[in-house]
């Protein structure tokens, strides 16, 4: 992490998260970042690109509305683990079909319905 600023002067920290040969880079001019990196590692082609997914979580860019006056609307990046969490219960409900069990379709839970922490 280092300490950048944006062309409109916005200070802000930048990232460089790395896991094994995922790279993910939080800046508002990730191209640099990985122009730099490239010439310590070779990257498949077509690889660099927008992130999609990250260590399993779906990587978005959305739209908010920021209440800003000036500037209300807002893009902005969001993680999801929905695509991961829905894959992890196929290969536990595939796990448990081999042993001939299920999940329980009605479970007890401290939390109320719809509640999203």
């Amino acid at each position: 992490m280092q300490k950048a600023k944006k062309p409109d002067g916005f200070a802000y920290w930048e990232y460089i998260l790395c896991y094994v040969d995922d790279i993910l880079v939080v800046s508002h001019d990730p191209k640099n970042a990985m122009n730099m990196i490239s010439h310590h590692v070779t990257f498949k082609p077509g690889s660099i690109q927008p992130p999609t997914s990250y260590l399993g979580a779906t990587i978005s860019q959305q739209t908010i509305l920021d209440g800003n006056k000036d500037f209300p609307m807002k893009q902005v990046w969001t993680m999801s683990a929905q695509g991961y969490i829905k894959r992890a219960i196929e290969e536990v409900e595939r796990e448990l079909l081999q042993q001939n069990a299920y999940l329980p379709k009605k479970v007890e839970t401290p939390f109320s319905h719809g509640y999203h922490p």
